[in-house]
């Protein structure tokens, strides 16, 4: 992988569950030899533990710092449990990319759930993939991650993605 320094330090235990625990440190590590990704740096520290067996669990929790995204700078704090095949509980999850700014906090995947999502995204060109414009949203998320629920305000303009451009949205949905 180029670069990239990933060290992880821990233990899987040989029990009906396989648990593990451990400390991931990765530096210089670019998404771009993995696939079609921009350029990146990422770097941080993560505090990672849970099960393999019967159903993949995993709970992390660190920072993402001195990191860049193409060419604007990346951080953040991830604190959350994924569950597989399609639970995540996100503690806190809050990370910026040059202007751009994702946050999440609740849950999604199992009854009574609500992860509430807010979107500050001024420059989405930092982000590459084509995108542009600019983006605010907030949401009030239920359901599974690959059939939710909620509601879901944004405002968007001069918005461009894989393609397409709307010069100006203002969306108030609700979707059950």
């Amino acid at each position: 992988l180029g670069s990239a320094e990933m060290r992880l330090v821990g233990q899987i235990h040989q029990t009906e569950y396989m648990p593990f625990e451990g400390k991931l440190n990765v530096q210089q590590f670019n998404l771009r030899d993995l696939g079609d990704f921009p350029n990146s740096q990422l770097a941080g520290t993560f505090d990672v533990r849970g099960d393999i067996k019967p159903n993949f669990k995993m709970d992390m929790k660190g920072e993402l710092a001195q990191s860049r995204w193409a060419d604007a700078s990346a951080r953040g704090q991830l604190d959350f449990t994924f569950e597989a095949p399609d639970r995540i509980d996100a503690r806190n999850i809050d990370v910026s990319v040059g202007e751009n700014q994702l946050q999440a906090k609740g849950a999604l995947g199992k009854e009574g759930d609500r992860l509430k999502l807010n979107i500050r995204a001024p420059n989405l060109s930092q982000l590459q993939f084509g995108f542009a414009g600019s983006l605010n949203a907030n949401g009030d998320l239920s359901g599974t991650l690959t059939k939710p629920r909620g509601r879901l305000d944004a405002q968007a303009s001069n918005l461009a993605f894989f393609g397409n451009k709307i010069q100006s949205l203002n969306l108030k949905g609700q979707w059950e």
